[in-house]
């Protein structure tokens, strides 16, 4: 667990002539047990003997000088003494420094209250120093053996101060207090990230003084093991069987302590190599995990992951109960959930390589998720994404209950979701390579915005699909096996539209296609507003056709098989053909009057007149007779 400042910054005192000088630590700042105090007690006159060891809890037990803590600039001149504290129990604190000899000089008391810090041996490396009047006094450089030590450096002026100071560059300011041209101290800290040498760290002041300077180098516990409650188990063994070679026979009854329940994190969690957590109840991430190796997680129930999840290498759940991400989760390599119940992203999902899902029950994703390589959800219950979802390579859904797109989803590459029993888009669906649908059983196919597939699209074995606004097509769509299709809005194919074995079509608004449109065994086709086909029309076993308004067709067009042809509207037939009606027995309806049509006779006719050619009972008719 990384080190923390409590409350974000230390407690601070500077005074004049006041003897003790004191803090409490409380609030935001209080002690938890197993904390750490940094304490630093500094003065600007007088002599370094005069700080004496402070007591926390008035008592001094515990508190144990920073090896190479004390500095000396020379007698009335600046002094400071560093100490360290390993707090017992939770609770507010008061720490305490009583100066000896004459005490009414100005002085500081600087309490840093700290966790993750290792209580066995809490400082990594120290160092102090001590220069003459400067406005850019220097904490000196340590050399820490741990990659992940937590760096502070402070530096107090000796015989008077200014009141402003500037961190070193790359720290951050955790205090700046000053008495106005009596005394100045700073500090800064800084996670470091390697082991080594520092390098000297230089503040900026606006008041040239002699001062002295510390820092100090604090080592981060090592993985703490978490609180662990454990799952037991008992079994027995008959009395009387003895061990091979011994006469000593077993105890009957054997408990087994297994199952680590919980792992916390807080704050930021590094690994250079791979992570792998097995039979874990709850694993959770609070700040940032970057892992550059490989993550494994296998019978863990819970998941949960709060800021920026990294992982450079692979990315392997298994047999997961909930897996949730708030933050940002970027995977580099691939993906791979397997056995998980919900899955819950929210924020940004990045992976560069290929997820895929397998047996998971409800997938959310809220805000932005993105797949480079290949994306594949197979045997899930519910799919939400609800923001931006992108994939650049393939997605591939498979046997899954519900899919839902609330936001804008592109795929550059092909669409594939089989078994899936309702689909509902909401926004805008962009398609650049191929959409298949199949066996999707689908109850509802709802599409809300505009929906573009600049490739292939088809649906096959689809109970309902219902588009709302605008549906583009510039390829191939393909409709079969389909109960009811409804577009409302505009539909434009300029390809081929092709619809087979469907129970129903409606279509309310403009409908146009500049390719070739056939329909076969369709029960009833109603359209409603303009209908505009440029190529040819191809309508088999339809029960009704009925056209509401104007129908257009600029090539030919060919119904074959229906029970009852009415036009409501204006109905245009221009091509090298006529309009041919093959028909069992039924009506042909030419506004108002109509035709009895007995069964296997063909007839051709221009708008308003209806003739036979194909049989010696010729029938011929103009409007309102036959």
């Amino acid at each position: 667990m990384a080190i923390a400042v409590r409350g974000g910054a230390p407690v601070t005192n500077i005074a004049s002539g006041t003897n003790p000088i004191s803090v409490t630590c409380t609030g935001s700042q209080q002690p938890q047990s197993g904390d750490v105090l940094l304490i630093v007690a500094s003065n600007n006159y007088y002599l370094l003997s005069n700080i004496t060891t402070p007591t926390v809890g008035g008592s001094t037990s515990g508190v144990n000088g920073v090896p190479n803590g004390t500095a000396d600039a020379g007698t009335n001149n600046a002094h400071l003494k560093a100490y360290t504290y390993v707090v017992g129990s939770t609770g507010d604190l008061t720490v305490s420094e009583t100066e000896s000899g004459t005490t009414d000089e100005e002085k500081a008391l600087i309490v840093f209250v700290l966790s993750g810090v290792d209580i066995t041996t809490p400082v990594d490396d120290a160092l102090t120093g001590s220069g003459t009047a400067t406005t850019s006094p220097v904490a000196p450089s340590v050399s820490p053996t741990a990659s992940d030590s937590y760096l502070i450096c402070h530096f107090n002026t000796g015989v008077s101060g200014g009141n402003a100071s500037t961190p070193p560059s790359g720290m951050t300011e955790a205090y700046d207090i000053s008495l106005v041209g009596l005394m100045h101290s700073s500090g800064a800290v800084l996670q470091l990230v390697a082991s080594g040498a520092t390098g000297s760290k230089t503040f900026s002041t606006n008041s040239s003084q002699p001062y002295t300077s510390l820092s100090v180098a604090l080592k981060t516990a090592g993985a703490a093991a978490p609180e662990q409650f454990y799952v037991a188990w008992t079994y027995q063994v008959p009395p009387g069987i003895t061990p091979m070679g011994f006469g000593v026979p077993y105890p009957t009854d054997y408990t087994v302590l297994a199952l680590p329940l919980t792992i916390d994190s807080t704050g930021a969690t590094t690994t250079s190599g791979s992570a792998s957590v097995t039979a874990t109840l709850a694993l959770v991430v609070t700040g940032s995990t970057t892992t550059s190796g490989a993550v494994t997680l296998t019978q863990v129930m819970v998941t949960t992951a709060t800021g920026t999840t990294t992982t450079s290498g692979s990315a392997v759940l298994v047999q997961t109960i909930v897996v949730t991400a708030s933050g940002t989760t970027t995977t580099s390599g691939s993906v791979t959930l397997s056995q998980a119940s919900p899955i819950n992203a929210t924020g940004s999902t990045t992976t560069t390589g290929s997820a895929a899902l397998g047996i998971v029950s409800t997938i959310s994703a809220s805000g932005a998720t993105t797949s480079t390589g290949t994306s594949a959800v197979t045997l899930q219950m519910a799919l939400s994404a609800t923001g931006t979802t992108v994939t650049t390579g393939s997605a591939n859904v498979v046997q899954t209950m519900v899919v839902t797109a609330s936001g804008t989803t592109v795929t550059t590459g092909s669409v594939s979701l089989t078994r899936v029993t309702p689909i509902v888009v909401t926004g805008t669906t962009v398609t650049t390579g191929t959409a298949d649908l199949t066996i999707a059983a689908i109850v509802t196919f709802s599409a809300s915005g505009a929906t573009t597939t600049s490739g292939a699209s088809s649906l096959t074995q689809q109970m309902v699909v219902t588009a709302t606004g605008s549906t583009a097509t510039s390829s191939t769509t393909t409709l079969s096996q389909t109960m009811v299709t409804t577009a409302t809005g505009t539909t434009v194919t300029t390809g081929t539209a092709l619809l087979g074995a469907s129970l129903g079509l409606t279509s309310t608004g403009a409908t146009v296609t500049s390719g070739s449109s056939a329909l076969t065994r369709v029960s009833s086709l109603v359209a409603t507003g303009s209908t505009v086909t440029t190529g040819t029309v191809t309508v088999t076993l339809l029960g009704s056709l009925v056209a509401a308004a104007v129908t257009v067709t600029s090539g030919s067009a060919t119904f074959t098989l229906k029970g009852v042809l009415s036009a409501s509207g204006l109905t245009v037939t221009t091509g090298s053909g006529d309009l041919v009606l093959v028909l069992a027995a039924g009506h042909v309806y030419a506004r108002p009057g109509y035709a009895e049509a007995e069964p296997n006779r063909a007839y051709t006719g221009a708008p308003g007149r209806l003739y036979a050619s194909a049989d010696p009972r010729t029938y011929t008719g103009q409007e309102g007779s036959a």
